[in-house]
Order: structure tokens, then sequence, then C-alpha cells
């Protein structure tokens, strides 16, 4: 590119892209799941309840039925400590989803580039060498943090017993 603004991700980066983004749909569904223990309801009821909703709206959905419905403090808190290991990540998956990228400030790395409005603060990302940047391995990193996230948060709740059965072991039983 003529001005070198925009820098295109190779395709080792949009692999890590693509696993964090897939790590946190995997953890939205989680958030049905325990939606479906807290209501007692089927899946396909909660599917379609917040079939319309983003990670945001489910992640705030979860968290106002944890207020609300009867549950042990303990759960709770664990419960919210597992969202909060996810939410920490989730500017970097909206940069993910709705960024351009360019050429980073330190060798080898990419920062997103575009300009957010929100609350009326206009701001523009990518300006200035404040901005945060990714090294490949940093994105490889946070893909993996958020992987091993999920396998606990799954042991958790299926120990819990806020996830239905693991088919596996519904099969032993029969």
């Amino acid at each position: 590119m003529a001005d070198n603004l925009e820098y295109v991700p190779t395709f080792d980066h949009m692999a890590a892209f693509g696993s964090i983004v897939q790590h946190f749909a995997r953890h939205e569904h989680l958030m049905q799941g325990i939606a479906c223990a807290l209501l007692r309801v089927p899946l396909s009821n909660v599917a379609l309840l917040t079939a319309g909703l983003g990670y945001s709206g489910k992640r705030d959905a979860i968290l106002s039925l944890l207020r609300d419905i009867d549950i042990e403090t303990d759960r709770v808190e664990r419960i919210r400590w597992f969202l909060g290991e996810l939410h920490k990540h989730n500017q970097l998956r909206n940069h993910i989803a709705h960024s351009l990228w360019k050429t980073g400030t330190r060798p080898d790395s990419i920062k997103p580039l575009g300009a957010s409005a929100r609350g009326g603060n206009a701001r523009f990302l990518g300006q200035g060498d404040g901005e945060k940047d990714w090294l490949l391995h940093e994105l490889i990193d946070v893909a993996d943090e958020l992987g091993a996230n999920y396998d606990r948060f799954v042991d958790y709740l299926y120990a819990a017993g806020l996830m239905p059965p693991r088919v596996e072991e519904t099969t032993k039983q029969n």
C-alpha cells in the first residue's frame, strides 16, 4: 500500500483471530447452558430467547439471573470469576471483529485501526504510540488462555450440577 496505514494480517494472525472469536462463541454457549440450569428450562427455550443477543447481552443476562435466582454464593462468585476471565479479552475480540489492523509500534506487532464514538467520546484507534499492539505469540497466548478457561469452566459447571450430564456419562449408566 502506498500509505502503509493498513496491515493485512498473515494467515497465522487470522488463525489466532478465529480461535479467539470461536472461544468467545463457545463461552456464549456455556452461558446459555447456565441459564437453562438456573431457570430449569430446555436449551431450545434459552436459545430462542437469546438468539438476538451478542456476547454482552448474554453475559448481562447471566449476571442478572445470578442476582435473582436462589443459588449458593460460592457458585455465583465462581461463575462471575470465569466470566470475568473471559471479559478481560472482550475489547480484543471487538477489535478482531470490527477493526482493520496495521503495523504496531513494536517490531513484528500489529494493532487495531478504526474509530470509536461510544458514550459520545470519540477516539481513533491505532493513532499514537500509547495504543496496545499485539505480537503473534501474544494473540496465540490469549487464544490458549480462553481455551483453558473454557475447559475449566465446563468442568466446574458439570461438577456444580449447572450443565446436563456429558454424553459419555449418560451412556455409561445405560
